[in-house]
C-alpha cells in the first residue's frame, strides 16, 4: 500500500484522482488516514437513498473508528 502525506486540504483533494485512478463526480469519498481505507459512492439520486446510504457510511466509519477519516463531497452544483 502507498503511502501519502498530506498536509492541506488542497492537498487531499489534490491526490483524490490518484488514489481512486479517477476524478470523481457526484460522489461522496472518504480518504482514509493511518490504517483507514479509502472509499468512493454516488451521491444519493433521491432521498430515498439517503438513509440507507448513511447506515452503510457510518458502519464503515465506525468500523475504522481508530484511524482518522476525510469525507470529501463532489458534486455537480457550485
Amino acid at each position: 500500500m502507498q503511502t501519502m502525506t498530506l498536509r492541506t486540504p488542497n492537498d487531499v483533494l489534490a491526490a483524490i484522482p490518484e488514489i481512486l485512478g479517477f476524478m470523481p463526480h457526484d460522489s461522496l469519498v472518504i480518504v482514509g488516514c493511518g490504517s483507514a481505507p479509502t472509499a468512493r459512492v454516488d451521491m444519493p439520486r433521491d432521498a430515498t437513498e439517503i438513509e440507507p446510504l448513511r447506515q452503510g457510511l457510518s458502519g464503515a466509519v465506525r468500523h475504522w473508528s481508530h484511524s482518522p477519516v476525510i469525507v470529501v463531497c463532489y458534486t455537480g452544483e457550485v
